[in-house]
């Protein structure tokens, strides 16, 4: 699964106007995610199925470029399942990152669709803002996905959700998990405390997220006065 650096600036001959990797749109300057995306898009074979990481704001930040590159990953039915983690599971970043799966040949039954699953809350926290993930935390993600490209797979409210390609549009292509996944139905038994400062730290990340898509999107208006 290639690790991406999160949120770089192209720079220099990096960015080309008509580089042939940019089918979906030019990727904007001021962050390479999509540049990554779009690149390992061009690498796919008709068959080819890929994963990669991107920081969760890219499932949301920004307009211009960024949605029509987001609109264009899932109209040409490319993007097959996105999988939100916890804070800290890689020692690089704080930053919460996501799985984007990336599927040319999506099974009949699943054209259309994309596979939403909010996983931020397993795992342990380990100290230091770090977060670990159980195998038994891996195989419940991978097993989902699983299920969802063959048989006997359903919803699970707070879990994992299958939405059409409609809908995201309704929603100006946002893909974040949680605007689709909706809230847990776990029970409100008291926490532990380690579990409370982790549910806490992936809050402030997701302020932090807000943030960025805050000042990316008044740094687009005012660049249009």
């Amino acid at each position: 699964m290639p690790i991406p650096p999160f949120n770089l600036k192209l720079v220099g001959d990096d960015l080309r106007r008509y580089d042939p990797r940019w089918r979906y749109g030019v990727p904007p300057r001021s962050n390479a995610n999509f540049a990554w995306a779009q690149h390992v898009v061009s690498k796919l074979t008709d068959r080819g199925r890929a994963a990669m990481l991107l920081p969760e704001g890219a499932a949301f930040v920004g307009g211009g470029a960024a949605k029509g590159i987001r609109e264009g990953l899932v109209f040409h039915d490319v993007l097959s399942a996105v999988v939100s983690l916890p804070p800290g599971v890689f020692a690089h970043t704080g930053i919460s990152p996501s799985v984007w799966i990336l599927d040319k040949a999506k099974a009949a039954e699943r054209k259309g669709q994309v596979l939403f699953v909010q996983a931020p809350e397993l795992g342990i926290t380990t100290g230091r803002g770090r977060h670990t993930l159980a195998k038994e935390d891996i195989d419940r993600i991978s097993g989902t996905y699983r299920s969802w490209c063959s048989v006997g797979y359903r919803d699970r409210a707070g879990w994992c959700r299958s939405v059409t390609v409609d809908e995201i549009a309704a929603r100006e292509f946002n893909l974040q998990t949680r605007s689709y996944v909706g809230a847990s139905t776990t029970g409100s038994a008291p926490q532990p405390a380690e579990q409370r400062v982790a549910e806490l730290t992936r809050e402030l990340y997701g302020h932090f997220s807000d943030a960025a898509r805050l000042e990316a999107e008044l740094r687009n208006i005012l660049g249009e006065l």
